[in-house]
């Protein structure tokens, strides 16, 4: 007990010097920290700096921090400006970056996929329900995967263009591309059904005739669409006329010789 008293004691003596030691102001100290710092006040004692520190003493105002601070706030006020040019162009890129994320972010503001879904589906159901008919038409498995992966890979490519990063605009027309692209390819699956229906009928009936396809009169739509040609540059000014009877002269003629050689060609084939 009587040890643990000493030693309190003690402790409280040490730090009570300690304080009075902390708080004792120097006069000399100041002022060389002051002109270290500032620049401002005295170098004391005069003795001590004339004998050893006289140069220090002469110089010592011109070297404190304080000319240093005053430099470096000078070049950091010429950089304000063009931090503040620079802050500027950022924060402008990133208002137009927002609105190209929102643009161009796939998702809920796809607007190009919801004006253009109604049609790409439907095409699409009806691209798939023509496939589905090969097989039951007399179609082979390998066309029927086929024309499966044909729809896969439209479909895959519809799924491509809604999960892309793209502007509005190219989406849409990427959009309007696979829509034209499921048109033909439905075309030509419709193609194949014909023709397996007609091979079908063929394989039922062996004997049956085909209807022969109607002949085209080429000499009478030519003629036809010349005469429409022909009232359309009426109205035109400066239109020459004997332009006009020399291009039917040479229609006519045109058509007589085709005519001749049909002709020809007929009577060199009879028996």
């Amino acid at each position: 007990m009587k040890i643990i008293t000493t030693i309190t004691m003690f402790l409280a003596c040490v730090a009570a010097h300690a304080q009075s030691v902390t708080y004792n102001h120097d006069a000399s100290v100041m002022n060389q920290f002051l002109v270290g710092e500032t620049g401002a006040g005295h170098l004391t004692p005069d003795l001590y700096y004339d004998a050893l520190h006289k140069s220090y003493r002469n110089s010592a105002m011109m070297t404190s921090k304080q000319m240093f601070r005053l430099q470096m706030m000078q070049a950091l006020s010429k950089e304000e400006t063009h931090a503040e040019v620079i802050d500027s162009m950022l924060t402008d890129r990133s208002r137009v970056e927002l609105k190209n994320i929102a643009d161009r972010t796939p998702g809920v503001l796809d607007a190009a996929y919801m004006v253009e879904k109604s049609k790409i589906e439907k095409a699409l159901a009806v691209f798939k329900g023509n496939i589905e008919k090969i097989t039951l038409t007399g179609g082979t498995s390998a066309q029927y995967r086929q024309w499966l992966e044909c729809y896969n890979a439209v479909y895959c490519g519809l799924q491509a263009v809604r999960d892309a990063y793209m502007p509005q605009g190219s989406r849409k027309e990427q959009y309007l591309a696979i829509y034209q692209d499921i048109l033909r390819k439905n075309v030509e699956v419709c193609e194949v059904l014909d023709f397996l229906r007609e091979q079908r009928e063929l394989k039922k009936h062996p004997k049956k005739k085909v209807r022969p396809l109607p002949k085209t009169q080429v000499g009478r739509i030519a003629k036809h669409a010349h005469g429409r040609w022909k009232v359309a540059l009426a109205g035109v000014t400066g239109y020459n006329t004997n332009h006009e009877e020399t291009a039917d002269e040479r229609l006519q003629d045109l058509l007589e010789n085709n005519g001749n050689e049909e002709s020809a060609k007929k009577k060199g084939r009879r028996p």
